[in-house]
C-alpha cells in the first residue's frame, strides 16, 4: 500500500501544479491535493483536513507573522514615501542616461541588482517585493528596449539574497529557527547545544551568494541582448506605467537609511525581526512621512494621520494574500510528511549518511523535500530538526561543530527548486507581467533554480573542504 501511498504524493503534486498552471487559486487547489494524498495514504480525511493540515499551517504562522505582516506593512511604506522610486531614480539618471540607455543592457541589470538587493536585505518580503519592484523594472525595460517577458526574471535577480547570511528574509529566519528548535530538543536529551545566528556560516553562504551573481549578471544581459538582436523590443502589455516625479520623492540618503537600520539591527545586533522591521518602519515614517499621498482614491485632500493610516491600511491588506501564498503548500507538505509512504523517501535520505557527508546529505535533502513541498518553509522545518540533527546525535557527532554548515546549506538548498512554475510566486508576477509561462519562466528558471543549485553546491564544497570556514558567523 505504501507504493500507492507514493503515487499518490506524486500525484497529488502534479495536480497541484497543473491546477495553479490553470489559474486556479492555490486556498482551494491545495485541498483538492490534500484530498488525494489521504485517501491513497488511507488518513482519515476530515483529520487529514482538520487536523494535519492546519496544524501546518498555524504552525508556520507563528514563524513568519513578523516577517509577513510587518515585511508587508514596511514594503507599502516604502513605496508610498516614494523611497523605492528614489532609490530607483537616483541609479538610473546616474548610469542610465536615456540617450545612451538602450545600449547599457548590462548596466541596466547591475543596477537592478543593487537596487533589488538593497530591497532584499533591508527586510522587504521577497513576496512584497513584487509589488514594489515591478512598477520600477517597468520603466527600466522600457527606457533599454528590453522585451517585457525578461522583467520576470530581472526581478528575480533578488533570489540569491533570500538565503544570504544576515538576510532578513524568511529562508535565512526559517532555517536559523529550523536548527535552534533542534538544539532545543536535543538539549533536553542532554546533549551540547548548538545554537545559531541569522549569519552562521557566513563566509561560504556570501561565497554561494557571489557565484549565484556572477553567473546570474553574465547569463541575463546576454539573453537580452539576443532577444534583440532577433527583434524583440520593449511593450508595456497591460502592465499601467507608472514614474514618480522626482520633486515628489524624499533624499535618497532618507530612503536607504531605514533598509540599512533593519539590517544591522537583525543582521549585527541580532534583535529579533520583530523589532528590525519595526525600527525600519518607524524610520521610513520619521524620515519620510511628510512624501506620503496626500490625496485619497477619490482625490480629496487628506491630513497626514488619514495619509498614515491608508498606508497602514494597504501594507496590512497585502498580508493575509502573502502569507495564504507562502503557506498554502505547506499545509500539503504537513499531510504528505504524515503519510508512512513519505517514511520511504525519508529512508532513502537517511540511507544515504551511510555513504555522503552529512553537508551533502543536507543539500540533497533540502532540495528533495522543498521539491515535493514547494515550500522552503515546510523543508527547513523537515530537514534539520527531523532528518539531519537526528542522524547526527545517534552517530555522536559533533553537531556544534557543524551547525553554521548546515544552516546555511540548507537555507540556500531551500532556495532552489521552490521556484518551479506552480509556484505562488512565479505564478503572481507573471499574471501581474501579463506574460504567460513559456514566454518568461526560461530566464526565472535559470536564474532561481539552475543558479542557486550551483551556489548551493559550492556552498556544500567549501564546507566540506574547509569546514572551519562555517564555524565563523
Amino acid at each position: 500500500m505504501q507504493i500507492i501511498g507514493l503515487i499518490g504524493i506524486f500525484l497529488a503534486l502534479i495536480l497541484f501544479i497543473v491546477l495553479v498552471y490553470k489559474g486556479c487559486l492555490s486556498y482551494w487547489a491545495v485541498m483538492i491535493c490534500v484530498a488525494v494524498v489521504a485517501l491513497t495514504n488511507q488518513m482519515n480525511l476530515l483529520e487529514a483536513f482538520t487536523g494535519t493540515f492546519l496544524k501546518g499551517l498555524t504552525e508556520l504562522i507563528f514563524n513568519l507573522f513578523s516577517i509577513i505582516f510587518l515585511g508587508s506593512i514596511f514594503g507599502r511604506m516604502f513605496s508610498d514615501t516614494g523611497a523605492a522610486a528614489s532609490i530607483a531614480n537616483f541609479l538610473i539618471k546616474r548610469f542610465l542616461p536615456e540617450e545612451k540607455a538602450k545600449d547599457k543592457v548590462f548596466t541596466a541589470i547591475l543596477i537592478l541588482f543593487i537596487f533589488s538587493g538593497l530591497c532584499t536585505m533591508g527586510g522587504i518580503d521577497g513576496y512584497i517585493a513584487i509589488f514594489t519592484l515591478v512598477p520600477i523594472y517597468m520603466l527600466v525595460a522600457k527606457r533599454c528596449d528590453i522585451p517585457r517577458r525578461f522583467v520576470a526574471g530581472m526581478v528575480f535577480l533578488n533570489c540569491m539574497f533570500m538565503a544570504a547570511p544576515g538576510a532578513p528574509q524568511i529562508h535565512n529566519i526559517m532555517a536559523v529557527v529550523a536548527m535552534n528548535s533542534a538544539s532545543g530538543a536535543a538539549l533536553q536529551q542532554g546533549a551540547a547545544p548548538f545554537f545559531v545566528n541569522s549569519t552562521a556560516g557566513l563566509i561560504p553562504g556570501w561565497i554561494a551568494v557571489v557565484v549565484i551573481s556572477v553567473l546570474s549578471l553574465s547569463y541575463l544581459p546576454k539573453a537580452i541582448k539576443k532577444a534583440k538582436i532577433a527583434g524583440e523590443h520593449f511593450d508595456a502589455g497591460p502592465v499601467q506605467m507608472f514614474e514618480k516625479d522626482d520633486k515628489n520623492t524624499p533624499n535618497v540618503i532618507f530612503a536607504i537609511l531605514p533598509l540599512v537600520s533593519v539590517f544591522i539591527s537583525y543582521a549585527i545586533l541580532h534583535l529579533n525581526i520583530f523589532w528590525a522591521l519595526l525600527i525600519g518602519i518607524a524610520l521610513t515614517v520619521i524620515l519620510m512621512g511628510k512624501h506620503l499621498p496626500k490625496v485619497d482614491s477619490k482625490q480629496n485632500r487628506i491630513n497626514f494621520g488619514r495619509q498614515l493610516i491608508n498606508s497602514l491600511n494597504a501594507g496590512s491588506g497585502n498580508y493575509p494574500n502573502a502569507l495564504m501564498s507562502i503557506i498554502t503548500p505547506t499545509g500539503l507538505a504537513a499531510v504528505i510528511t504524515a503519510t508512512a509512504s513519505f517514511g520511504m523517501i525519508i529512508g532513502v535520505v537517511n540511507g544515504l549518511s551511510n555513504v555522503l557527508p552529512i553537508v551533502v546529505v543536507t543539500l540533497i535533502g533540502t532540495c528533495v523535500i522543498v521539491g515535493l513541498t514547494s515550500s522552503p518553509p515546510a523543508a527547513l522545518m523537515i530537514v534539520i530538526p527531523n532528518i539531519i540533527i537526528p542522524i547526527m546525535l545517534a552517530k555522536g557527532m559533533n553537531v556544534a561543530a557543524y551547525s553554521g554548515a548546515i544552516t546555511r546549506i540548507a537555507a540556500i538548498s531551500a532556495s532552489t527548486f521552490e521556484s518551479l512554475p506552480f509556484n505562488g510566486l512565479c505564478v503572481i508576477l507573471m499574471a501581474i507581467l501579463g506574460t504567460t509561462t513559456k514566454e518568461a519562466y526560461r530566464p526565472m528558471f535559470i536564474i532561481s533554480v539552475c543558479f542557486t543549485l550551483t551556489g548551493a553546491v559550492v556552498c556544500t564544497a567549501l564546507c566540506l573542504l574547509f569546514p572551519g570556514l562555517a564555524m565563523i558567523g
